[in-house]
């Protein structure tokens, strides 16, 4: 479409095939501005519409996976806090981690 025009490019680093809902997990995290100005786009562009519930459900498994897949370390606390502020409840402290503490 001649309208819309390219202005910047987000990279997140990983490149498969997938659905654009897994691509867009990223911007959940962002807030409901980014989130929603990603999925509109996309929207405009690609002529089909964006599951946002899909887009969120994707995040929080991803997040899920980071916390308690021991490969992912680094994960854990950024996991922790999205997980805890998005659903206002206090995560565990998994034994590993108390274990480095110590």
């Amino acid at each position: 479409n001649d309208q819309y025009v390219l202005t910047g490019v987000l990279d997140f680093a990983d490149v498969n095939l997938g659905n654009p809902e897994q691509d867009l997990r990223y911007t959940y995290w962002m807030g409901d501005i980014i989130l929603g100005a990603a999925a509109d786009a996309y929207e405009r562009c690609a002529g089909r519409a964006i599951d946002r519930e899909l887009i969120e459900l994707c995040a929080v498994s991803q997040e899920l996976s980071g916390l308690y897949d021991p490969r992912r370390a680094y994960m854990h606390e950024r996991a922790r806090a999205n997980l805890q502020r998005r659903f206002s409840f206090n995560l565990p402290e998994l034994q590993r981690d108390k274990k480095k503490k110590e």
